[in-house]
């Protein structure tokens, strides 16, 4: 006959507990890395002239879009996807997104440096020489508009950081 009671097979045994899941998608990170792997080198090969349908249309687009960091994409992507595949667990949301910026921001500084230069070549060609007694055209005046927008400025900034403190976020 079966007997209703329940069988105890150790003294004080206990199950141990299942580990957490990490928090991150490690398939969806393997993934994104291979895209972007592979996507540096269509780029990477559109540097080249190559007559492909698909690699001069992106080329257009990024040349169009970024200037000079369509240069900079290629190894951004790889950088990109050697983050995302060689993570080992590490939270990588941060370092991924300033490499997927770098395309985008050295061509920004490099136009205003020109920019800047481009500027005190011409002040120099026409031997400007600033100085005490050198009036301005129009000389800022504040306005009570403008206090407005400071005080609205620093309660904007100071709403933030106190819900960043207060309010829980989801992790």
């Amino acid at each position: 006959m079966a007997s209703t009671q329940k069988k105890i097979s150790g003294k004080g045994r206990k199950t141990p507990p299942k580990p957490e899941p990490p928090a991150y998608n490690t398939a969806a990170r393997m993934v994104g890395g291979v895209v972007c792997a592979l996507l540096a080198l269509c780029i990477l090969v559109s540097y080249f002239n190559v007559d492909a349908l698909l690699l001069t249309f992106t080329a257009k687009v990024l040349r169009g879009a970024l200037g000079y960091g369509y240069y900079l994409t290629a190894p951004a992507l790889a950088a990109i996807a050697y983050i995302q595949l060689s993570h080992k667990g590490r939270p990588v949301i941060l370092r991924t997104f300033c490499a997927a910026l770098l395309p985008l921001l050295v061509p920004l500084f490099v136009s205003a440096f020109r920019r800047a230069d481009d500027l005190a070549m011409a002040m120099e060609a026409r031997c400007y020489n600033g100085g005490e007694g050198r009036t301005k055209m129009k000389p800022l005046r504040y306005e009570g508009r403008d206090r407005l927008s400071y005080l609205i400025m620093w309660l904007y900034l100071a709403l933030i950081i106190l819900c960043r403190i207060f309010v829980p976020w989801p992790q």
